[in-house]
Order: structure tokens, then C-alpha cells, then sequence
């Protein structure tokens, strides 16, 4: 059963590599930023469950015992710069909603420089942890309100987004009650 687990979580993980792959392939044939913010996410993303299903020091980092203990809230943290800058471009926020821009780019500014911090040692584990904790829901509250206005008003990829956290939003829930023994 174990051993089927694993096998899941690798293809998975191999799909997370695949998509960092095809965005940076994408960046660097139309040079447009989306996909290099949407790389630094997918990146993020995969390297989070790397580091929480074991299989990045089982894997890829081997023995690393700076990246076993502190990949995880590292990883967030990327994958917040990443989505904040990745779902301002692709509902082109700046153009309506001017705000809603800023904070998102003001959030993705707190987490490169709480990741930068906590890379040179300068904050520790449970402040980068809480950084990650605080800033995780400003994509979706400063993104599903935009979204949703732009996909009422016929935009699909503005549905697809929704559909995509609708899916995110169950599965932090789902990943919350199992840190919590549930």
C-alpha cells in the first residue's frame, strides 16, 4: 500500500516538474514575465509536497539536513511570490482594479523578502512559518473577487481560475484537518 502511495506521490511530483518545465520553456520562447511567475509557483507548489511527503530528502536533496528542515515554509513562500505576481498578470488587475494590484504585489514583495530572511538566517523556522500562515490567502481573497467579476463577464480563463481554487480551497481544508490529526 505504501509502496502505491509513493508511486502517486511521484507522479505527481513529476507533474509539478513538468509544469515548471513547460512554463520556463514558455518564458523563454515568447519572453512574456506570466510564465516565469507561473514557474516560480508550480515551483513552489511541488517543492512544498517534496518536503512534506518526504520524497525531496528521500529523493532530491538527499542529505541536506538545511533543506529537510526548512524546505517546506521556504516553499510556500516562493510559491506565494510566484501566484501573487502569476494571477495579477493573467487578470490583468492592474487595469481595473488598482488596489487589488498593489496589495498583491505588496504581498508577493513580504514573501520574497521573508524568504530572502529567512534563507540568510535572519529570521528563524516559526517566523518564516507565520509569514507563509498570514500571506497564504491574499491570492485567493484579492483573486477570487476580480476573477469572478471577470469570468460573469464572459472571460474563461477567469472561470478556470475559479474552478482551479475551488479544487485549492478543498484541498487546504482537506491538508489543514490532517495536520490537525483529523
Amino acid at each position: 500500500a505504501e509502496m502505491h502511495i509513493q508511486l502517486l506521490q511521484g507522479l505527481l511530483s513529476g507533474i509539478g516538474l513538468c509544469l515548471v518545465l513547460y512554463s520556463l520553456a514558455s518564458w523563454f520562447s515568447v519572453r512574456d514575465r506570466i510564465f516565469m511567475d507561473y514557474a516560480l509557483s508550480a515551483a513552489g507548489a511541488t517543492l512544498f509536497f517534496l518536503a512534506y511527503y518526504g520524497l525531496g530528502p528521500q529523493h532530491v536533496w538527499g542529505g541536506s539536513e538545511w533543506l529537510t528542515r526548512n524546505m517546506a515554509p521556504l516553499s510556500v513562500l516562493v510559491a506565494l511570490v510566484g501566484g501573487c505576481l502569476f494571477l495579477d498578470r493573467a487578470l490583468d488587475v492592474s487595469m481595473s482594479h488598482r488596489w487589488v494590484s498593489l496589495g498583491l504585489r505588496a504581498a508577493a514583495g513580504a514573501a520574497a523578502l521573508a524568504s530572502t530572511l529567512f534563507v540568510l538566517g535572519l529570521i528563524d523556522y516559526r517566523t518564516a512559518h507565520l509569514a507563509g500562515t498570514a500571506l497564504g490567502p491574499t491570492p485567493m481573497l484579492f483573486g477570487v473577487p476580480i476573477a469572478f467579476i471577470r469570468a460573469r463577464r464572459g472571460d474563461r480563463a477567469a472561470g478556470y481560475l475559479l474552478a482551479g481554487w475551488a479544487a485549492y480551497a478543498l484541498s487546504v481544508l482537506t491538508m489543514a484537518l490532517l495536520l490537525r490529526g483529523y
